[in-house]
């Protein structure tokens, strides 16, 4: 039962994040490295954000070449 709330839980965040990790995928495989930069949301860039309360949307990992 645990087991199937795992997966069901990892496949949603999967499913809703599908955009971010195909973007990932690319920029690896261009020679991308994943980089420390704490930093306001691009939105023009596919990301998993930390959300403020104030609506602000910060990143802390970023893929530069």
């Amino acid at each position: 039962m645990l087991e199937a709330l795992a997966i069901s839980v990892l496949g949603s965040f999967f499913y809703d994040n599908v955009e971010f990790f195909k973007t990932v995928k690319e920029q690896k495989e261009s020679g991308y490295q994943w980089e420390w930069n704490y930093k306001d949301r691009n939105p023009d860039v596919p990301a998993i954000p930390l959300q403020y309360d104030n609506g602000k949307e910060k990143v802390i990992w970023v893929l530069e070449k």
